[in-house]
Formats: C-alpha cells, structure tokens, sequence
C-alpha cells in the first residue's frame, strides 16, 4: 500500500514537469509563501522535456511507469494535464498540490480502492465532496487527498490547507492577485514559481543570497536549443538590491574562473548574467537544452568517475559576467 501510494505520487509530481497548463492565480492561496507551476504542453514540446520523457533512454522511468499503467492504468506521459503546488510556509511536506488531469475513472477508481485499504483511512465529508485521510505506513505522516472532479485533484499532508484549496476551486475564496504576498509572474515558461520571505526558522531567508531579498520569481522556458531561466530578486531597498547584485556577480565571476577545478562550473558562470533596476536583480541564464540535460544526468549518477566533464554549452549563450543587459 504505501510503496504503491508513494510512488503513485511520486511519479505524478514528477510527470507534472512535463505536462500542463497555464497557472490558474486564483487557484493559489493569497495567503500561500511560495507557488510552483508546472505547465506540460510547453515542456512537452521542448526539446530538454523530450529527452527526459525518453522511456527508451531511461530504463527507470519505463519500468516506474510500466508499473503504474500495469496496476492501476495510469499513464502520467498521457494523463497529466498541469501540477500546481503552493504552501503557506516553509515546513517539510508542507502546502497542497493540484494535479489536473484527462478523466481516467479506470485509474481514479483503482486509487481510491488502494487507499480505503489501508488501516488507517478516514473519510471526511466536505460539502459535495469526500476527503481521503489516512497515515503513510513509511514517514508515519498523515496524507489527504480529494477527487474533486474527474479533472481535478487535490493532495496535500493537512486537512485543512486540502478544504482551503477545495474552496478556491469553487470561488469561495479569493485567491493570489497582484496586492497580495503571492506574485506568480506573468511569463511563458514551462516552470512558473514564486516565493517571500518568511523570517521563521523553517524559511529559506538563511541563505546568503536570499537575506536581503523580500521576494524571488523564476521562469524557465526552452526556445529552440537554449533554456532560458529568468529569475527576480526584490528588496525593500536600493541599498540591499545592490548587495544581492553584488553578491550573485561575485557568485557568477567565481564560477567562471574555476575551469581548472570544474568546467561545467564555469560554464554555467559564463552563462549568468546580472542587472539591477532600482529594488530589483535581475539573473539571467542561458544554456544549451542538450548540455543542460546531460549536466543534470551527471548529478544523478553517483559512480561517475571523478574528473568526468560535462559537454560545453552551445556557444549561443550569454555572457553576462562582463555587464547588464
């Protein structure tokens, strides 16, 4: 049960890089800290999201998703439309996701049997629709999920954040707009993600870079050969804008000097460039779609040889050590 639950999950979470939708901000809680979009016809026409999605060149993914199609017909290369995930803060296995879907009752119906079996499920009535509840066998950690319509579904570790976002679907609740904390920006990528700082323990404010900044977006588009990712740093000031630039600069420059120690490391410095406008950093980064997934692969390899390099990136990308652009 929580082998087959978890990797239902897992692989769901995983797929939805690939497939999806433009973000829905007023599905996302005005209240949420962070909000991740993944949008699958974009990364599915791609050619970086190609390759990953390439069963014949990954023998994991075919066998993971062989399993799924053969216990409970569920195909996420075909089946996931979008995921959306946010939360309202930084603790582990935190905030909810919103998976949209092609109607596949086979596989709906075959889920909901595997979870009313485990010994630890409840079912919760919340107006029209019932809630799932029951304890991961493995993390001993509560799970809910909700099939709120054959589109639709939502999961989450917290009964409570499940019926906020039950909510929002209906329109009971406003959700993420323009004045609020949640500030999902408006681009064309095929990861859309958003983020503010939270000061408590369990936010990520302690990293260097991120002290000053009140808020990150990030975007990540694939055109033609290159990835493209685009990220915004606010501050609450002109001063601290120049010391996160400052920062990233420093950051970038080290990186591009290190061919000796890393090639791939400086390439990717190489590939960063920097500008400031008033109380916002701006981080650019351009990298070949092809070498960007072999860099990726290589981190996941754990008997790579040492000393093995990455293959350079095409020479279209930026450099942006040297200046704004």
């Amino acid at each position: 049960m929580s082998r087959l639950m978890m990797g239902f999950f897992v692989t769901v979470l995983v797929a939805g890089v690939s497939f999806g939708g433009p973000v829905n901000k007023s599905e996302i809680s005005s209240t949420a800290k962070w909000a991740i979009h993944l949008d699958a016809e974009k990364f599915l026409a791609s050619k970086i999201g190609r390759m990953f999605i390439d069963e014949s060149a990954n023998a994991d993914l075919k066998k993971g998703l062989d399993v799924l199609r053969a216990t409970i017909h569920f195909d996420p290369l075909k089946d996931v439309k979008s995921v959306t995930l946010y939360g309202d803060s930084y603790k582990k296995d935190g905030g909810v996701a919103v998976l949209k879907v092609r109607p596949n009752a086979e596989a709906a119906n075959a889920v909901e049997k595997i979870i009313i079996l485990s010994k630890t499920h409840e079912q919760i009535s919340f107006g029209s629709r019932v809630i799932h509840k029951w304890i991961d066998e493995k993390k001993q950690k509560p799970s809910v999920l909700c099939f709120y319509s054959p589109e639709v579904t939502v999961a989450g570790g917290d009964v409570n954040q499940v019926k906020v976002a039950i909510d929002l679907l209906d329109g009971k609740k406003d959700g993420g707009k323009d004045n609020t904390g949640v500030m999902m920006p408006d681009a064309d990528g095929f990861i859309v993600a958003c983020a503010r700082k939270d000061e408590g323990k369990e936010g990520p404010a302690n990293a260097t870079v991120l002290k000053n900044a009140e808020w990150l977006t990030v975007f990540v588009r694939n055109t033609g050969e290159n990835v493209d990712i685009e990220a915004k740093l606010g501050a609450n000031s002109e001063e601290n804008a120049k010391q996160i630039e400052q920062m990233v600069r420093g950051i970038a420059a080290f990186l591009a000097l290190s061919a000796e120690q890393n090639e791939a490391a400086a390439d990717i410095g190489k590939a960063l460039s920097v500008n400031i406008d008033k109380c916002t950093v701006g981080v650019n980064f351009t990298y070949g779609a092809e070498q960007l997934y072999k860099l990726i692969k290589s981190h996941k390899r754990p008997n790579q040889k040492e000393g093995q390099q990455v293959p350079k990136p095409s020479g279209n990308a930026s450099d942006g050590v040297s200046g704004n652009q």
